[in-house]
């Protein structure tokens, strides 16, 4: 998977759908397929509405994005349920720490919790229902040069994000 093949599916559908020119709006990793899609087609966007984007930087994506998974992967389902486990508790920790792997007190995010187990039970039950694309999504959207490609965009755009998000910068 990669953010521009997940882009140009977005673009095949809207033509599919006969919309010519739109605003694309994304959250988290879809803010990197919205982006992307105004630079395959900029013609068509009137701009951009970026909610929490995951934007690394070089150093970031090197440390970060190749151990985003650690102790999740392989997403394989297991008979016990233990898949389901250590992605929940991979959405726990992310309201823990940032990064979510490394649990010093270095790394304690320092906002109000948010840790609602309804909330991530519902996450995790959705993210596992293509078990397979789980981690490739994940690894693509970590890996995407966001900013550097934002830099290159001309259009108008506005980013926002709660304060709580993981990704809020």
């Amino acid at each position: 998977q990669s953010i521009e093949a997940l882009a140009q599916d977005a673009l095949d559908v809207l033509d599919r759908l006969g919309i010519g020119r739109f605003t694309a709006w994304g959250h988290n990793g879809g803010a990197a397929v919205a982006l992307e899609a105004a630079r395959l087609a900029p013609s068509r966007v009137d701009g951009l509405v970026l909610d929490a984007p995951i934007a690394l930087t070089a150093s970031e994506r090197e440390s970060i994005a190749s151990r985003w998974l650690e102790g999740v992967e392989p997403v394989t389902p297991t008979w016990e349920g233990t898949h389901l486990v250590r992605a929940w508790h991979m959405c726990r920790d992310q309201a823990l720490w940032w990064p979510w792997f490394d649990r010093r007190d270095a790394c304690a995010r320092r906002v109000p919790l948010r840790i609602d187990p309804d909330a991530m039970t519902v996450e995790i039950r959705e993210q596992m229902k293509q078990p397979a694309s789980f981690a490739p999504a994940w690894q693509a959207v970590m890996r995407y040069p966001f900013a550097e490609r934002l830099a290159g965009w001309r259009g108008p755009v506005t980013m926002m994000a709660a304060e709580s998000d993981l990704f809020a910068q």
